[in-house]
């Protein structure tokens, strides 16, 4: 797991590097919110390309 930042509200902070493999790929994004135990996935339409 990659070390937790906090994030503030119009600022841009999450970046991912991805390489293509052998197909099957996949990436998700999450974060944890203050009070939560789990973390969420953040859907695509929340990410820009």
């Amino acid at each position: 797991m990659a070390a937790l930042i906090t994030l503030n509200a119009g600022m841009r902070y999450i970046e991912a590097l991805m390489k293509d493999g052998n197909r099957g790929d996949h990436l998700s994004v999450a974060w944890l919110k203050p009070g939560d135990s789990t973390p969420a996935i953040i859907h695509g339409t929340y990410l820009s390309p």
